[in-house]
């Protein structure tokens, strides 16, 4: 009896907690073992969940894509779901323009550094709102994006076509490729993906009539709203839309940045809005080496009918979005501390200066208490200044001073709005 208890824990673990793949199953063969479990009878129960519990999504030209439906998957979307009954989400309209603009100049800067674009956050707000030149292809690559997502924000009722595809793509690329020709097009010849040792990692198909065939049947796909039932919520097919465009790879370059372009599109077309106002490109540029790692797994890994499993891929995916809830959150709540700090002050007839709205901004938009040096560092003042002003600000009782050691750290002090 302990043995089948433990083979259902492992079963369960291999395919609900985490989605192994059958060589990550193999490696873990004798920690099964080693606590007198039958591993075949393990690899049994596995393969029984995931049978009963594939669903297909997609097939195009001999290519099918499915995935399983487990437990862990529905908590997660669920999870997402439910973000609309949360206080964030109610209170996102009181700051829906500094959301979309932080969101836009975020995710400019991290889609485009996950492609090989090298500069900075803070450089990348500087160019887009000074409307400033790019210097250099970098730059241009950011520039580019914000545009891109500007014009698909601006356009969230338009259906995902070519037009409208091809159109973010020349958004996306123009004047950052080899060659200029290739901007706001559709490739016409084969193309390997490389890693960063130039080693290949993926070759899309190279029959460019197949490649056509099968992004008209995506877009038909996403496009036909009888389709979208709510048997299977359309986040799977979103994220499905996500992995099988990079698939196909239709162009010779730029198809990261579109995709993710594409992805929130579909997202918020399919009604998560919440998703206008999150950089997914910046959780992912943390964990970019799982991003590629999700996208070659799902290659390495099809199903005994030669189907494509999408299930590493969609937990890869649903981490980020969660995590990219989370990061919203925190951002709503700093935006709420902020304007509260302010009125309490405005109420309070208290003038204050420009340092410590500042420190107000600063200490507001931070998910932990900020001590004089770290203070000093993000406003790039003197210790003495901040220290000052926070002091100042403490006696006000608009931040709360917090003694730790030697430091002293400030923090909204959120008794004066309770």
């Amino acid at each position: 009896m302990k043995a089948l208890d433990s083979e259902e824990k492992f079963a369960k673990y291999f395919t609900i907690e985490r989605y192994f793949t059958p060589i990550e199953m193999e490696y873990r063969k004798s920690r099964v073992q080693n606590v007198g479990c039958d591993f075949d009878k393990v690899l049994a129960k596995v393969s029984d969940y995931r049978k009963r519990n594939m669903r297909h999504l997609f097939s195009s030209q001999g290519e099918s894509f499915s995935f399983c439906l487990t437990k862990e998957l529905n908590r997660r979307v669920e999870k997402i779901n439910s973000f609309w009954k949360t206080i964030e989400y109610l209170l996102k309209s009181r700051y829906e323009k500094n959301l979309v603009v932080d969101t836009l100049i975020s995710e400019a800067y991290s889609s485009s550094t996950i492609e090989g674009a090298y500069t900075t956050h803070k450089r990348t707000k500087e160019l887009i709102k000074e409307k400033l030149s790019p210097q250099n292809k970098s730059e241009k690559m950011v520039v580019n994006n914000y545009y891109a997502l500007k014009y698909s924000d601006e356009h969230i009722r338009k259906p995902i076509d070519k037009e409208f595809i091809l159109k973010l793509h020349q958004i996306v690329t123009e004047g950052t490729l080899d060659e200029q020709k290739d901007e706001g097009k559709f490739r016409d010849d084969r193309v390997d993906i490389l890693n960063s040792k130039q080693k290949v990692v993926f070759s899309p198909t190279g029959n460019i009539k197949k490649m056509h065939q099968m992004i008209d049947d995506l877009l038909n796909y996403v496009n036909d709203k009888d389709d979208w039932s709510e048997v299977i919520d359309c986040i799977y097919k979103a994220m499905m839309f996500h992995f099988v465009y990079a698939y196909i790879h239709p162009h010779f370059d730029g198809n990261g940045r579109t995709v993710r372009i594409l992805f929130t599109h579909l997202l918020v077309k399919c009604g998560y809005d919440m998703f206008r106002y999150i950089s997914l490109s910046e959780v992912i540029m943390e964990r970019k080496t799982d991003y590629e790692k999700a996208f070659v797994t799902v290659e390495r890994n099809r199903l005994s009918d030669g189907s494509y499993d999408l299930t590493y891929f969609f937990y890869y995916l649903t981490d980020i979005m969660l995590e990219g809830l989370d990061r919203l959150a925190l951002r709503i709540k700093g935006y709420t501390a902020e304007s509260r700090m302010l009125d309490v002050a405005k109420k309070r007839g208290i003038m204050l200066s420009a340092t410590q709205k500042r420190i107000i901004k600063s200490v507001s938009r931070s998910d932990l208490p900020l001590d004089t040096k770290e203070l000093s560092k993000r406003l790039k003042l003197s210790a003495q200044t901040i220290r000052k002003h926070a002091n100042r600000l403490a006696e006000f009782g608009i931040v709360k001073r917090i003694k730790s050691g030697n430091r002293i750290y400030f923090q909204p002090n959120e008794s004066i709005w309770s």
